[in-house]
């Protein structure tokens, strides 16, 4: 039977040297000075490459694999981290997919490229129920190809995070990341 879909790469297999993640800042009066900066992996992801050019096509994520990892510094280089204790991460990540991402009614997010440049990436983010277009930037940096997509989470309808009527809360810009090994290309 011949297939002529997209060809499937996941994160299981193929994109062992693929990583994705998630940076959120800190906000509000008390936040901006005593809040963390976080980061969150994403453990289950796929790409789906147009088999005729080998051009990306969509990246699907799992939502319930995004896992909150650890502390970063609010830098250029978001310098490493200081590790979250187990009680953090369970916290964290029962607070993610219950109230943030309502994974039970939003399990897959989807990015459908629409243009692939050498310096940027545009398509449209189907998340949360909603879908808008975004723009992501490509770097070199290294041995690696680095795509930063800042992304609103007002657009999308996710609640804004904050406690103490927002003194201590989560900045609405949050930036995902891919960093490629240019070894993982050559698929």
């Amino acid at each position: 039977m011949f297939d002529w879909g997209p060809r499937q790469l996941s994160s299981e297999d193929e994109l062992k040297g693929v990583q994705m993640r998630v940076y959120t800042k800190p906000a509000g009066l008390i936040g901006r000075f005593i809040g963390r900066a976080l980061c969150f992996r994403i453990d289950d992801f796929s790409y789906f490459l147009n088999r005729k050019d080998g051009n990306l096509q969509r990246v699907e994520v799992e939502a319930s694999s995004i896992t909150p990892e650890c502390e970063v510094y609010c830098d250029a280089v978001r310098s490493e981290r200081v590790g979250l204790t187990f009680s953090e991460v369970a916290r964290l990540k029962r607070r993610l997919n219950m109230s943030v991402l309502d994974i039970a009614r939003y399990p897959i997010a989807e990015f459908d490229v629409e243009s692939d440049e050498s310096d940027e990436m545009k398509g449209v983010l189907h998340f949360h129920g909603k879908s808008h277009p975004i723009t992501c930037v490509k770097q070199i940096q290294a041995r690696d190809l680095l795509v930063r997509c800042p992304i609103s989470m007002r657009k999308f309808n996710i609640p804004p995070y904050g406690i103490w009527l927002g003194l201590l809360s989560v900045a609405d810009e949050v930036d995902i990341e891919t960093r490629v090994s240019l070894n993982a290309l050559k698929l």
